[in-house]
């Protein structure tokens, strides 16, 4: 009887510990969740808009252009619902206090960049100040050109620019069509 006592009071501490130790990590599994989603969120945009990303100096692929078109605006709104959706199942509560911060400045940009496809600037990329053809210039002098890849990489990029050019005015006859002003 004195050995079943002590097996059920080791039994205790033991599950005791287990259950500190999973709750601990659990914690720790919001964070890695949460720091995860972030990096996958800017490898997927990285490889979306390689133009966009590198203005914030990210390396992406240096031989596109970004794809604006039906089926990349489309992908777009559906990565961004994608990832609204999966940011909500991270416990807020459960977080690092630096993490929270992250996830609050996260949770904005997500929710900003989805609300702004949805407004009508969307389709005026020619009359806003930073619009599409106001970096033309900047399209090919974006990278540095050391070997013949990174001139075969601009050819290709260079390659690009009437269908570049053409999404954005189809964009832009899109907006008209709707009645929308421009900004």
């Amino acid at each position: 009887m004195k050995q079943t006592v002590i097996i059920t009071g080791a039994a205790r501490w033991a599950l005791s510990f287990l259950l500190i130790l999973g709750a601990e990590a659990q914690a720790g599994g919001d964070d890695r969740r949460l720091e995860q989603q972030m990096a996958n969120y800017w490898a997927e945009y990285v490889e979306a808009y390689p133009l966009i990303a590198a203005g914030f100096g990210a390396q992406g692929p240096r031989d596109v252009l970004d794809d604006f078109g039906p089926e990349a605006r489309a992908a777009q709104v559906k990565r961004l619902d994608d990832y609204i959706e999966a940011l909500a199942k991270v416990r807020v509560n459960k977080l690092s206090p630096e993490n929270r911060e992250h996830f609050e400045a996260y949770n904005w940009m997500l929710r900003n960049e989805r609300a702004n496809l949805d407004h009508n600037s969307r389709f005026f990329a020619f009359n806003t100040l930073t619009g599409w053809h106001s970096g033309l210039v900047g399209l090919f002098l974006a990278q540095p050109y050391f070997n013949e890849e990174d001139y075969r990489d601009l050819l290709s990029r260079m390659s690009q620019v009437g269908r570049f050019a053409d999404q954005n005015i189809a964009l832009l006859e899109e907006g008209i069509a709707a009645g929308h002003p421009a900004l």
